[in-house]
């Protein structure tokens, strides 16, 4: 029964359109119990990167070391299935995410780039910690000012490393570890 294991990701892209940018790399962090069990990063070659200058400066990702260190979509796809298969089994993965639809936008859009189902891993539903937070603003006093993954680090004193920011696998990380304090934070603000 995987009811208590959830599947963080996150993506790293060569910009905001997932119809003309590329898919760069993907985080992905499995929380079972409220524990991180297991992580996976997947780096993507390409023999032509679709990237915006401005989504370059962001992430300051290397495209000719990408190339070099990273996987085909057919060795990306088939690694992330065995990592999935290993964590969830045979059924599908919920998966978490701060702003999560533009990650799960890519990821669907290099699914069925490749003829895979995207359906067949992922589950429908999703967990957005955006979303939450927005929702505990709203319900139970979250201030504000704590909207964006940064801020929310800040405010629960989680450590931010500056080197490994925009980096899927550390970016998946840190929103697996904030979806922990928000959890923390209802059990310890309820009425």
């Amino acid at each position: 029964m995987t009811k208590n294991k959830i599947l963080f990701i996150d993506t790293e892209t060569g910009g905001l359109n997932e119809q003309r940018h590329s898919l760069l790399t993907i985080g992905f962090v499995v929380v079972e119990d409220d524990q991180i069990i297991d992580t996976l990063e997947i780096l993507l070659k390409e023999e032509n990167y679709q990237v915006e200058a401005e989504a370059m400066l962001i992430n300051q990702i290397d495209l000719n070391q990408l190339y070099l260190d990273g996987m085909t979509a057919q060795e990306a796809l088939l690694k992330i299935r065995h990592f999935i298969e290993k964590h969830f089994g045979n059924e599908r993965a919920t998966v978490a995410g701060h702003n999560v639809y533009f990650d799960i936008a890519f990821l669907k859009k290099f699914y069925y780039e490749h003829q895979e189902s995207y359906a067949k891993n992922f589950h429908h539903r999703t967990v957005d910690t955006h979303s939450i937070m927005y929702f505990l603003q709203e319900t139970m006093n979250l201030p504000t000012s704590v909207h964006s993954l940064t801020t929310a680090a800040d405010y629960f004193q989680l450590p931010l490393e500056d080197d490994a920011r925009h980096t899927a696998l550390y970016d998946a990380t840190l929103t697996a570890k904030v979806y922990l304090k928000l959890k923390e934070y209802t059990k310890n603000n309820q009425h």
